[in-house]
Parts: structure tokens; C-alpha cells; sequence
């Protein structure tokens, strides 16, 4: 319990804190790099999904090799 009294508050704050990294006032839509910075941006969030799906499978495999006895 005392790992959701940490986690919980701690992405709160990062949560919090990423609508004000993106809202500076130099983000700008219309500058050449734009496409590629957003790109780069989307392709992070894909790999951050496929990293969470690939532990999850990782962490609900655990308990089924563990339960079996060798004989």
C-alpha cells in the first residue's frame, strides 16, 4: 500500500505538469519542423502502449509459471 501512496500523487504531478510544458508560447504549428516534431511525439506514445502491454504480459505470465510443480 505505501507503493500507491507514492505512485498516486507522484502522476498527479506529472500529469499536471505536461499541459504546461506543451502550452509555452513558442509552440508553434507553422514552423518546417512541426510535422516531425509531432511525429516523433505520437511514435513515443505508441512505443509507452507497447511497453506497457509487453510488461503487463510479462507480469500475468509470472503467476502461471510459478504454480507449476515439476515432478
Amino acid at each position: 500500500m505505501i507503493r500507491a501512496k507514492i505512485i498516486v500523487p507522484f502522476s498527479v504531478a506529472l500529469l499536471t505538469l505536461s499541459t504546461e510544458v506543451l502550452a509555452h508560447p513558442s509552440h508553434d504549428h507553422s514552423h518546417w519542423s512541426s510535422p516531425a516534431v509531432h511525429a516523433m511525439f505520437a511514435a513515443a506514445l505508441v512505443v509507452a502502449v507497447g511497453a506497457g502491454v509487453w510488461a503487463y504480459r510479462i507480469y500475468r505470465q509470472k503467476p502461471q509459471q510459478s504454480t507449476k510443480v515439476e515432478k
